[in-house]
């Protein structure tokens, strides 16, 4: 299940690996749980071996600081992302908050 889950949205593999650690650690788990954990961990190097070895196609990884100088970033851009109000960048934003924006955007 692990091996599907990572070809088809590689980023969850990290979540399903600290479940299996909270799973071997539990107090009231199975003893063989820890079977399993290796097993994951196991298979997720072996599939996400390909993705660290191969460069991306699309180019590197836009970086925090790369990003804050480019011009499609900052507050009234078309793409908005870093905002001068840290409650509106933590919390309130449509693309880097936690919750979703006050004023909904109409369908």
């Amino acid at each position: 299940m692990l091996g599907l889950q990572v070809l088809f949205y590689p980023q969850t593999i990290f979540v399903s690996l600290v479940l299996l650690g909270l799973q071997a650690v539990w107090p009231q788990r199975r003893p063989d749980s820890w079977k399993f954990l290796v097993l994951g961990l196991a298979v997720a190097v072996v599939v996400l071996l390909p993705y660290a070895i191969n460069p991306s196609p699309y180019g590197p990884v836009v970086t925090f600081a790369h990003a804050r100088d480019m011009a499609e970033f900052p507050p009234g851009s078309r793409n908005a992302f870093f905002y001068n109000n840290p409650l509106r960048y933590w919390l309130f934003s449509g693309r880097s908050g936690l919750l979703p924006p006050i004023v909904p955007v109409t369908i």
